[in-house]
Protein backbone atom coordinates (compact mmCIF):
# COMPACT_ATOMS: atom_id res chain seq x y z
CA UNK A 1 0.00 0.00 0.00
CA UNK A 2 1.26 3.09 -1.01
CA UNK A 3 -0.06 5.89 1.98
CA UNK A 4 -0.33 9.37 0.64
CA UNK A 5 -1.65 12.02 3.57
CA UNK A 6 -0.94 15.43 4.38
CA UNK A 7 -0.16 17.60 7.32
CA UNK A 8 -3.06 18.71 8.91
CA UNK A 9 -2.94 22.46 9.80
CA UNK A 10 -6.22 23.55 10.80
CA UNK A 11 -8.29 22.33 14.01
CA UNK A 12 -11.30 20.56 12.30
CA UNK A 13 -8.90 18.21 10.28
CA UNK A 14 -7.38 16.66 13.35
CA UNK A 15 -8.54 13.20 13.82
CA UNK A 16 -10.16 12.70 9.82
CA UNK A 17 -9.99 9.67 8.64
CA UNK A 18 -7.49 7.32 6.38
CA UNK A 19 -10.00 5.73 3.73
CA UNK A 20 -9.17 3.93 0.79
CA UNK A 21 -10.97 5.22 -2.25
CA UNK A 22 -13.54 3.36 -4.37
CA UNK A 23 -11.77 2.26 -7.77
CA UNK A 24 -8.26 2.42 -6.50
CA UNK A 25 -9.17 -0.86 -3.45
CA UNK A 26 -6.98 -3.03 -5.62
CA UNK A 27 -3.44 -4.19 -6.88
CA UNK A 28 -1.01 -2.08 -6.94
CA UNK A 29 -2.80 1.38 -7.19
CA UNK A 30 -4.30 1.02 -3.62
CA UNK A 31 -3.67 4.00 -2.09
CA UNK A 32 -4.63 5.34 1.53
CA UNK A 33 -5.78 9.28 1.60
CA UNK A 34 -6.80 11.42 4.16
CA UNK A 35 -9.90 13.07 3.11
CA UNK A 36 -9.61 16.75 4.20
CA UNK A 37 -13.02 18.82 5.54
CA UNK A 38 -13.04 21.17 2.78
CA UNK A 39 -16.16 19.36 0.68
CA UNK A 40 -15.53 19.76 -2.75
CA UNK A 41 -13.61 22.82 -2.80
CA UNK A 42 -15.37 24.38 -5.61
CA UNK A 43 -15.09 28.10 -5.92
CA UNK A 44 -18.55 28.46 -4.84
CA UNK A 45 -17.57 30.55 -1.60
CA UNK A 46 -20.34 28.58 0.15
CA UNK A 47 -22.64 30.37 2.60
CA UNK A 48 -21.61 33.47 4.68
CA UNK A 49 -20.89 32.55 7.97
CA UNK A 50 -23.49 34.68 10.12
CA UNK A 51 -21.95 38.46 11.28
CA UNK A 52 -18.79 37.36 11.83
CA UNK A 53 -18.34 36.69 8.43
CA UNK A 54 -19.13 40.21 7.05
CA UNK A 55 -15.60 42.05 7.86
CA UNK A 56 -15.10 45.70 8.67
CA UNK A 57 -17.78 47.82 7.67
CA UNK A 58 -15.07 49.85 6.37
CA UNK A 59 -14.48 47.23 3.90
CA UNK A 60 -17.92 46.11 3.03
CA UNK A 61 -19.90 46.41 -0.25
CA UNK A 62 -22.95 45.85 -1.94
CA UNK A 63 -21.94 44.97 -5.50
CA UNK A 64 -25.21 44.95 -6.99
CA UNK A 65 -28.51 43.09 -7.24
CA UNK A 66 -26.23 40.13 -7.66
CA UNK A 67 -24.10 40.37 -4.88
CA UNK A 68 -20.33 39.12 -5.48
CA UNK A 69 -17.50 36.64 -4.86
CA UNK A 70 -14.62 37.74 -4.14
CA UNK A 71 -11.62 35.53 -3.55
CA UNK A 72 -7.57 36.84 -2.71
CA UNK A 73 -4.80 34.87 -3.82
CA UNK A 74 -1.24 34.27 -3.80
CA UNK A 75 0.72 34.08 -6.89
CA UNK A 76 3.80 32.19 -7.81
CA UNK A 77 7.05 32.44 -9.93
CA UNK A 78 6.88 31.00 -13.19
CA UNK A 79 9.33 27.62 -11.44
CA UNK A 80 6.08 26.97 -9.57
CA UNK A 81 3.48 28.08 -12.07
CA UNK A 82 5.20 26.29 -14.85
CA UNK A 83 5.68 23.14 -13.07
CA UNK A 84 1.73 23.15 -11.86
CA UNK A 85 1.27 23.73 -15.35
CA UNK A 86 3.37 20.41 -16.55
CA UNK A 87 0.98 18.64 -13.97
CA UNK A 88 -2.21 19.63 -15.69
CA UNK A 89 -0.71 18.69 -19.06
CA UNK A 90 0.36 15.78 -17.89
CA UNK A 91 -3.12 14.77 -16.72
CA UNK A 92 -4.64 16.37 -19.95
CA UNK A 93 -2.77 13.80 -21.80
CA UNK A 94 -3.85 10.87 -19.89
CA UNK A 95 -7.61 12.15 -20.54
CA UNK A 96 -8.13 13.07 -17.18
CA UNK A 97 -9.82 16.01 -14.91
CA UNK A 98 -7.32 19.44 -14.60
CA UNK A 99 -7.01 22.73 -14.31
CA UNK A 100 -5.87 23.42 -17.89
CA UNK A 101 -9.77 23.28 -19.07
CA UNK A 102 -10.05 26.04 -17.35
CA UNK A 103 -10.12 28.72 -20.14
CA UNK A 104 -10.62 32.13 -18.56
CA UNK A 105 -7.85 34.48 -19.70
CA UNK A 106 -7.67 35.07 -16.35
CA UNK A 107 -7.11 31.61 -15.16
CA UNK A 108 -3.74 31.07 -13.59
CA UNK A 109 -1.86 29.05 -11.13
CA UNK A 110 -2.38 30.55 -7.72
CA UNK A 111 -2.87 29.60 -3.75
CA UNK A 112 -6.22 30.56 -2.38
CA UNK A 113 -6.28 32.94 1.07
CA UNK A 114 -9.82 33.35 1.50
CA UNK A 115 -13.29 34.03 0.07
CA UNK A 116 -15.48 36.35 1.01
CA UNK A 117 -18.99 35.91 -0.56
CA UNK A 118 -21.71 38.52 -1.00
CA UNK A 119 -22.14 41.15 1.08
CA UNK A 120 -19.19 40.78 3.21
CA UNK A 121 -17.27 41.05 0.00
CA UNK A 122 -14.60 43.63 0.80
CA UNK A 123 -14.36 46.72 -2.07
CA UNK A 124 -11.25 45.33 -4.33
CA UNK A 125 -10.41 49.59 -4.91
CA UNK A 126 -9.57 49.17 -0.96
CA UNK A 127 -7.18 46.61 -0.99
CA UNK A 128 -4.04 47.90 -2.55
CA UNK A 129 -3.69 50.31 0.16
CA UNK A 130 -5.27 48.49 2.85
CA UNK A 131 -2.75 45.35 2.01
CA UNK A 132 0.29 47.05 0.92
CA UNK A 133 2.21 46.80 4.26
CA UNK A 134 2.11 42.81 4.65
CA UNK A 135 2.29 42.26 0.95
CA UNK A 136 5.51 43.81 1.34
CA UNK A 137 6.65 40.33 2.84
CA UNK A 138 6.90 38.93 -0.53
CA UNK A 139 8.01 37.39 -2.06
CA UNK A 140 8.39 33.91 0.41
CA UNK A 141 9.48 30.71 -0.50
CA UNK A 142 6.78 28.12 -1.51
CA UNK A 143 7.38 24.50 -1.62
CA UNK A 144 4.72 22.33 -3.13
CA UNK A 145 4.56 19.13 -1.09
CA UNK A 146 2.80 15.92 -1.16
CA UNK A 147 -0.36 15.38 -2.89
CA UNK A 148 -3.56 15.37 -1.09
CA UNK A 149 -7.59 14.90 -1.78
CA UNK A 150 -10.27 16.99 -1.18
CA UNK A 151 -13.59 15.98 -0.07
CA UNK A 152 -15.60 12.31 -0.20
CA UNK A 153 -16.48 12.33 -3.85
CA UNK A 154 -16.35 13.39 -6.69
CA UNK A 155 -12.90 14.68 -5.12
CA UNK A 156 -10.34 17.54 -5.58
CA UNK A 157 -7.00 16.59 -6.28
CA UNK A 158 -4.50 19.06 -5.13
CA UNK A 159 -0.72 19.58 -4.26
CA UNK A 160 -0.06 20.90 -0.27
CA UNK A 161 2.55 23.37 0.35
CA UNK A 162 4.72 23.19 2.96
CA UNK A 163 3.86 25.91 5.43
CA UNK A 164 6.11 27.65 7.79
CA UNK A 165 5.72 30.74 10.15
CA UNK A 166 5.97 33.60 7.54
CA UNK A 167 3.57 31.91 5.32
CA UNK A 168 1.13 31.24 8.46
CA UNK A 169 2.14 34.90 9.42
CA UNK A 170 1.20 36.27 6.15
CA UNK A 171 -2.27 34.66 5.62
CA UNK A 172 -3.51 35.87 9.40
CA UNK A 173 -2.37 38.97 8.98
CA UNK A 174 -4.43 39.20 5.37
CA UNK A 175 -7.80 37.54 6.81
CA UNK A 176 -6.95 39.93 9.82
CA UNK A 177 -7.41 42.99 7.36
CA UNK A 178 -9.99 41.70 4.91
CA UNK A 179 -12.47 40.34 7.88
CA UNK A 180 -13.35 36.68 7.84
CA UNK A 181 -13.52 34.34 5.15
CA UNK A 182 -17.00 33.29 4.05
CA UNK A 183 -15.98 29.65 4.19
CA UNK A 184 -14.72 27.92 7.14
CA UNK A 185 -11.18 26.09 5.97
CA UNK A 186 -9.91 29.85 5.35
CA UNK A 187 -9.84 30.99 8.54
CA UNK A 188 -7.28 31.09 10.91
CA UNK A 189 -5.50 28.39 11.86
CA UNK A 190 -7.67 25.98 9.72
CA UNK A 191 -6.10 26.93 6.25
CA UNK A 192 -4.47 24.39 4.29
CA UNK A 193 -2.54 26.25 1.62
CA UNK A 194 -2.61 24.07 -1.68
CA UNK A 195 -2.20 24.07 -5.59
CA UNK A 196 -5.31 22.94 -7.29
CA UNK A 197 -4.74 19.92 -9.88
CA UNK A 198 -7.74 18.90 -11.24
CA UNK A 199 -11.64 18.91 -9.58
CA UNK A 200 -14.56 16.43 -9.92
CA UNK A 201 -12.57 13.05 -9.98
CA UNK A 202 -13.74 9.42 -8.98
CA UNK A 203 -11.65 7.53 -7.40
CA UNK A 204 -10.24 5.30 -9.99
CA UNK A 205 -9.15 8.65 -11.38
CA UNK A 206 -7.72 9.51 -8.82
CA UNK A 207 -5.79 6.76 -8.55
CA UNK A 208 -4.25 6.81 -12.17
CA UNK A 209 -3.69 10.76 -11.28
CA UNK A 210 -1.42 9.90 -8.21
CA UNK A 211 0.26 7.66 -10.34
CA UNK A 212 1.47 9.98 -13.30
CA UNK A 213 2.50 12.84 -10.50
CA UNK A 214 5.79 13.39 -8.83
CA UNK A 215 7.25 16.06 -7.20
CA UNK A 216 7.34 19.65 -8.01
CA UNK A 217 9.73 22.45 -8.04
CA UNK A 218 10.11 24.99 -5.47
CA UNK A 219 9.86 28.70 -6.20
CA UNK A 220 8.71 32.02 -4.28
CA UNK A 221 5.14 33.47 -3.91
CA UNK A 222 5.80 36.72 -5.79
CA UNK A 223 2.35 38.50 -6.25
CA UNK A 224 -1.63 39.33 -4.98
CA UNK A 225 -4.54 39.32 -6.79
CA UNK A 226 -8.75 39.74 -6.00
CA UNK A 227 -10.47 37.43 -8.26
CA UNK A 228 -14.46 39.35 -8.80
CA UNK A 229 -16.34 36.00 -10.13
CA UNK A 230 -19.21 38.00 -10.15
CA UNK A 231 -17.46 40.84 -12.47
CA UNK A 232 -15.05 38.51 -13.78
CA UNK A 233 -12.23 41.11 -13.07
CA UNK A 234 -8.81 40.94 -11.81
CA UNK A 235 -7.41 43.58 -9.12
CA UNK A 236 -3.22 42.99 -8.99
CA UNK A 237 -2.50 43.98 -5.50
CA UNK A 238 1.25 43.78 -5.85
CA UNK A 239 3.85 44.34 -4.33
CA UNK A 240 5.46 46.89 -6.67
CA UNK A 241 8.92 47.39 -6.21
CA UNK A 242 11.84 48.29 -8.74
CA UNK A 243 13.51 44.63 -9.43
CA UNK A 244 16.81 45.65 -7.75
CA UNK A 245 14.67 45.93 -4.46
CA UNK A 246 12.84 42.84 -5.01
CA UNK A 247 13.73 40.33 -2.30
Amino acid sequence: MRALDSHPVGRHHHGAPVLGLPGVDRGPSLVAIRLLGHGAESRDAGRARGSRARGSPALRARRGDTGAVLYLELLPDDVVADGLRADWARLEEAGLPNLSRHRSVHHRPHLSVSTHPDEAAPDPAALPALLAPVLDRLPLPLRPGPLAVFGTGPFVLVRTCTVDAALLALHRDLVGLVGPPGVEHGEVGAWVPHLTLARRLDGAQVGRALELLGAAPSGLLTRARVWDSTRREVTDLGPDRPPSQTR
